[in-house]
């Protein structure tokens, strides 16, 4: 399916209060995936933000620190085997994308890349990070969307399948 630039709020409703995102890293040009369960879209300093939320003991952390970049992929039923594995295995010790037959793709804007079969994806980078404790263990990342885009279908119906 085609996919096409959205503005980064565009589709908000459909990325917003989803019970599991897909986020995706790297590092040595070995992609890495991870499930979200908690993002926030806004701006900071009139920019369009997207900030997630990471747990230090998770191997995703690290590839965030190190490359600065990230992409969230909002996920169709053909990715819920993926939302199940991303979300138990570490990639520390698996591949994800073959675990899960996801392909990975070049992203439009940042070095990272995307998952190909996502209905949404968010290309951002890292312009702040914040810890949130005393009241949960995670570091907060507030990434810069560079790049939105959808299946051309999303666009049209404005929801998620």
């Amino acid at each position: 399916m085609a996919k096409v630039e959205i503005k980064p709020f565009e589709l908000a409703d459909c990325t917003v209060g989803r019970t599991v995102l897909i986020v995706t890293c790297d590092s040595s040009d070995k992609p890495n995936a991870m499930t979200a369960g908690w993002l926030q879209l806004g701006g900071l300093w009139g920019k369009p933000i997207l900030t997630i939320a990471v747990r230090p003991d998770r191997y995703t952390w690290g590839l965030l620190n190190e490359r600065k970049e990230f992409t969230v992929n909002v996920p169709g039923k053909e990715l819920g085997e993926a939302m199940e594995v991303c979300g138990e295995v570490s990639g520390r010790d698996v591949d994800k994308f073959a675990k899960c037959a996801m392909t990975a793709t070049a992203s439009r804007a940042v070095s990272v890349p995307a998952i190909a079969e996502a209905l949404i994806t968010y290309e951002c980078k890292i312009i702040l990070t914040t810890e949130s404790e005393p009241i949960t263990p995670h570091r907060l990342y507030f990434g810069e969307i560079l790049s939105a885009y959808a299946e051309e279908h999303m666009v049209k119906k404005g929801n998620a399948q």
